[in-house]
């Protein structure tokens, strides 16, 4: 048997921002190094917007992540109910119905804001972990590799981290800003990293959000979605590790479709015409990016990747429709689930294997189902409406809805009652 060449070599891995879609194949990337048994070389990570989503879930579970395959399976359990919650819907459901009973927002307006809503949704995921949970624990069976949270400064337009020990600026000009903040919601930081601009406002941080010094931290932050700088996250593991690219092996994983030709006329619509538009420009700047930082050392695992039926494929019909799946975080189906994890476990296999680095499996009979044993997935084919973009404002099973419509019909009772009495003689 081959001995594995990633044995002796320290290893980064960088996530890329893409909504629900990329977190879901970055689970099946993960699926395969475990698999390799290569996770545990994973030195740090750095990720973005969809790929901190998924970071911020394995670092903060690492000992189950390596540890017995229940544990595993556990981990990526809850991972996949979370996709299937229609996270987005049932912030703006929530949105709108504050703003219809007008005395929540108005006492707790930034609890029922877009973006407080949106920590509210992570923190079902993460529960109350702050950044300080990132860090190894006394008697951990496995180190947890040191996670990087990236994110957009609106203020400065400087490229923005969270560690374990809080948050720093990357300043354009070489220096940073550092401000220690180990006790932030790990929520807050993960919500600052996939802000999406045309949905979700700027996540506000300084010095009060830090608990720190003024003089640290004069001048507040506005922070969003990661990938309107870097959606690989390559020049957030370069500013964060500068040693990266001269002595580790980096392994990204790259969830972008590519500028994939279309047949239909979907990008009339404005909500996906901006989506698609905001597709094309980080699809732009992540290319020139790899080319400017590509080495020998360096590995790109991508959703765009066509893997053969001999690598256990699917076909090329369902491998364009799992790069057409929209960036989004509604619900997923099980069918886009599967897909995309059993997607990223496929392409980390070919390209790693092609590349030099994964050399043979350890155990060569290891089912070519990565999500095997995941009760909620099933593999198959998506919807040919997984790339659209839906509102999603109305869910029977969610009581949001229900509590939404009473108070519409009744804010449409009382006004057709002033109407009437206003237009009698």
């Amino acid at each position: 048997m081959t001995e594995n060449k990633l044995s002796d070599r320290n290893i980064v891995v960088a996530l890329s921002g893409g909504g629900f879609r990329a977190s879901l194949f970055h689970l099946g990337v993960i699926r395969f190094l475990r698999d390799s048994r290569i996770l545990h070389r994973v030195e740090s990570i750095s990720s973005i917007s969809g790929g901190s989503i998924t970071g911020a879930h394995c670092v903060l579970r690492w000992d189950e992540l390596t540890g017995t395959e229940e544990q595993f399976l556990r981990v990526i359990d809850d991972f996949v109910a979370f996709a299937k919650a229609d996270v987005r819907g049932r912030i703006l459901r929530r949105w709108l119905l504050a703003r219809c009973c007008v005395l929540p927002w108005l006492l707790r307006g930034y609890r029922f804001s877009l973006t407080g809503l949106l920590i509210d949704e992570y923190s079902s995921l993460y529960g109350i972990s702050v950044l300080k949970d990132l860090e190894p624990k006394p008697g951990q069976l496995a180190d947890r590799p040191r996670l990087y949270i990236g994110a957009t400064s609106l203020t400065s337009g400087d490229l923005c981290c969270f560690d374990s020990e809080g948050l720093t600026v990357f300043h354009r000009g070489g220096e940073a800003r550092i401000a220690t903040g180990g006790a932030l919601p790990l929520s807050l930081a993960v919500a600052s990293s996939s802000a999406f601009p045309p949905l979700f406002p700027p996540v506000r941080i300084d010095n009060e959000v830090l608990r720190c010094d003024a003089r640290l931290f004069p001048t507040a932050e506005w922070l969003t979605d990661g990938g309107v700088l870097d959606n690989l996250g390559l020049e957030l593991c370069f500013a964060a590790s500068p040693d990266s690219k001269a002595s580790r092996l980096i392994l990204v994983s790259n969830a972008s479709g590519g500028a994939d030709w279309r047949l239909d006329p979907s990008v009339r619509g404005p909500v996906n015409r901006n989506v698609r538009a905001n597709d094309l420009l980080m699809e732009r700047n992540s290319s020139i990016l790899l080319e400017a930082t590509a080495t020998e050392r360096m590995a790109v695992i991508s959703l765009s990747t066509v893997v053969s039926a001999n690598d256990g494929g699917m076909s090329p019909e369902v491998q364009r429709a799992l790069r057409r799946i929209r960036t989004d975080l509604d619900a997923f189906s099980n069918e886009e689930i599967g897909g995309l994890i059993r997607q990223g476990y496929l392409a980390a296999r070919v390209t790693l294997q092609r590349s030099g680095f994964a050399g043979e499996l350890h155990d060569a009979n290891h089912a070519l189902d990565p999500a095997e044993g995941v009760k909620q997935v099933a593999f198959g084919a998506p919807p040919k409406t997984s790339e659209r973009v839906r509102f999603r404002l109305w869910n029977s099973r969610d009581w949001c809805s229900w509590a939404l419509a009473a108070v519409v019909l009744a804010w449409l009772l009382l006004g057709a009652l002033a109407f009437r009495r206003f237009s009698s003689p």
